[in-house]
């Protein structure tokens, strides 16, 4: 049964409406100090338990935020690939944001960012990500740029862009209460408009041990077979831009590349915050 709601009309000319009561002078002068002390509170909160960046421990004034511009915009190395990446048939390009740098300091943020509870600090290295990967002059981001142009030709092309978290088994997703590369790329999406996929369209079908200390055939062993497209159509002949962390070998985004590559993916591309 559907509910009508009943509205007063609105006074004619011959209908004044009520004025709006006044403060009184001491509800103002109440509401006023209520203000200042507000003002106050936050000024000794921040001095007492100041915001700071969760990379090098200075303060900040934006409570909001997790990362210093000092951090995200001077402190680490662009990513440089003395030999060229040998890239499978299924990937198209391979882009790397930063180079591991030799105090671990960017190795640490990153392990925060998977097991320190710190999701937004994804975001704000994705937003990064994002705005390093428009400048490097790949092929996708040149779409991207048309599309924003104004372009209809670019416009057609950037729908049929997709980002793709590298997914999470659902055990460590439990533990850690969400997926890095997903954060990663939520701030990508945000830099750039480029949608990302459904977090169901894939899945990691087991637990595999972590890549750390295996050597490459045992990465690739490791990660053989164990991600799965649940919703085809979320890829079939789009652009797929795998999104994560770190590149190492490689062998776990290859192994993605190659199922989003059989369940109809037109191009792959990889995108992540490092190069180690």
């Amino acid at each position: 049964v559907r509910k009508h709601s009943t509205s007063t009309p609105a006074p004619t000319s011959t209908q004044a409406s009520a004025p709006t009561p006044a403060l009184a002078p001491a509800a103002i002068g109440k509401k006023n100090r209520l203000g200042s002390l507000g003002t106050l509170w936050a000024s000794v909160n921040d001095f007492i338990f100041p915001s700071i960046c969760y990379c090098c421990g200075d303060a900040m004034a934006d409570r909001d935020r997790y990362l210093c511009d000092l951090c995200l915009f001077t402190r680490f190395d662009d990513a440089k690939q003395t030999d060229p990446i040998l890239l499978p048939e299924c990937v198209r390009s391979s882009f790397s944001m930063w180079s591991f740098d030799k105090t671990e300091v960017l190795q640490d943020l990153l392990h925060m960012l998977k097991y320190e509870n710190i999701p937004q600090a994804g975001v704000e290295l994705g937003l990064e990500l994002g705005r390093a990967w428009m400048a490097s002059g790949n092929s996708t981001p040149d779409i991207i740029r048309n599309a924003k142009a104004g372009e209809e030709w670019a416009k057609k092309q950037c729908d049929l862009i997709c980002l793709v978290p590298v997914p999470l088994h659902r055990s460590k997703f439990r533990r850690r209460g969400y997926n890095q590369a997903e954060k990663i790329a939520l701030g990508v999406s945000a830099q750039t408009g480029i949608r990302v996929v459904a977090e169901s369209a894939i899945r990691k079908t087991r637990k595999t041990t972590s890549q750390t200390g295996l050597r490459i055939m045992e990465r690739e062993k490791n990660v053989k077979g164990s991600f799965l497209v649940d919703e085809p159509d979320e890829i079939r002949h789009r652009r797929a831009v795998i999104v994560d962390d770190v590149f190492t070998t490689g062998a776990t985004t290859f192994e993605l590349a190659g199922v989003l590559e059989q369940a109809g993916a037109e191009e792959v591309h990889i995108i992540t915050v490092a190069l180690a």
